[in-house]
């Protein structure tokens, strides 16, 4: 059984400015866009919340792997 989550589509590729980020006990960096929306969905939800934001969570540098949780993209949202 899955627990509760949001999923959250971003958009791949480079952003021009970027923050660091603390996601699943490890520091990370992530474009400003999404580093607002974390910040807005962190203040705006009555308890924590996990999160899975493609962009964080697939290797977006294996073409295998992003071709096969694209499938899985269905079943996700």
């Amino acid at each position: 059984e899955l627990s509760e989550y949001h999923a959250l589509s971003y958009a791949w590729g480079q952003d021009l400015s970027s923050r660091k980020a603390l996601v699943d006990g490890r520091n990370t960096t992530v474009g400003i866009n999404l580093d607002c929306t974390l910040h807005h969905v962190r203040r705006n939800l009555a308890k924590p919340t996990l999160m899975w934001v493609d962009t964080l969570c697939l290797n977006q540098h294996d073409l295998e792997e992003r071709n096969s949780q694209f499938l899985l993209m269905k079943d996700i949202y």
